[in-house]
């Protein structure tokens, strides 16, 4: 089941990641220093927000929604699961304006800061839905999460460029379309509720005790994933400093997605294991899937060494 399932996950793994790594090659080609240091600053702003105020919420979910769903309470998650949803995107949507308002662009204009607050809001709901999508084995789901938004909107953003100029609002703006249309297709099929109250502290409490070990450990590893870029963004003397984007997000790009090729079938099998058949039966999937993960992570770290001997990776 383990095999099966991480190849029906395949294309989602390797076409949305593939495109991102082919749109951050182009944009180093196709735009300035300045318009590349706002796409890849407002992305790694993003992935921190994600992992702050969403990703706590969202391995919850992955971990526990089945429970829910199985005992007939998924209306109760629902209503609790709109109200974080909402208060996220907003808080959100604040900070990354002041962020970029403060640090990565403060001449940025109204179009700039729309843009942005609207890729950070759709890429933050297709990252949330290709979650719960994961809980209950919806592939296709998950698989348009994970694809449309970098590749459509990579297309779109290109366009975009190409028609009207180089500012960074136009790729942010290809991105964003293409995620809220990635994110309204798939709305009839997943479950979802219709208000946002009452919220049931019970809930958020369980969530945030399960999650925060998560957020700590997921902000020191986006720190240093993503400190340098600031860094060298900020630093003008530093010798081909638009290379550093495109070589950091191959790289991340590549274990993320080895590890993926994986984990996205592999860990909702060993929760169901886990709340199905027990402790026992899930560690002996888990082991499963770590026996998977080195088989696919060896070739993966055996060509990044390759690329980056031979300077493919810049």
């Amino acid at each position: 089941m383990l095999l099966r399932y991480t190849l029906l996950y395949l294309p989602a793994q390797i076409v949305g990641p593939l495109f991102q790594l082919i749109a951050m090659i182009v944009w180093t080609h196709v735009v300035d220093e300045h318009t590349l240091g706002v796409i890849t600053l407002v992305t790694a702003t993003h992935e921190l927000l994600q992992i702050a105020f969403l990703a706590w919420w969202s391995q919850y979910a992955l971990r526990f929604f089945g429970r829910y769903h199985d005992r007939g309470e998924a209306l109760r998650f629902y209503r609790t699961e709109n109200a974080v949803l909402l208060i996220s995107v907003i808080l959100q949507g604040i900070i990354v304006i002041a962020v970029l308002l403060l640090v990565i662009a403060p001449d940025a204009k109204t179009g700039l800061l729309t843009t942005t607050v609207g890729y950070v809001i759709t890429r933050t709901l297709n990252l949330y839905i290709g979650e719960r999508a994961r809980v209950q084995h919806h592939i296709w789901v998950y698989s348009i999460q994970q694809i449309v938004g970098p590749s459509v909107g990579f297309i779109v953003g290109l366009v975009l460029i190409k028609l009207i100029g180089q500012s960074a609002e136009w790729p942010l703006a290809g991105y964003a379309a293409a995620q809220l249309a990635a994110a309204i297709i798939v709305l009839p099929k997943i479950g979802y509720g219709r208000s946002f109250w009452p919220l049931d502290r019970e809930i958020v409490k369980q969530a945030l005790h399960y999650g925060i070990p998560l957020i700590i450990g997921g902000a020191l590893g986006w720190v240093g994933l993503n400190a340098s870029r600031f860094i060298v963004t900020r630093c003008r003397e530093w010798p081909r400093r638009d290379c550093l984007p495109s070589a950091t997000v191959s790289v991340s790009a590549a274990a993320a997605v080895a590890a993926m090729l994986v984990t996205a079938a592999a860990f909702p099998l060993a929760v169901k294991s886990m709340e199905q058949q027990g402790s026992k039966v899930a560690m002996r999937q888990l082991a499963d899937n770590s026996a998977l993960l080195i088989a696919i992570l060896a070739p993966s770290i055996t060509g990044i060494s390759y690329c980056a001997r031979r300077s493919y990776i810049c």
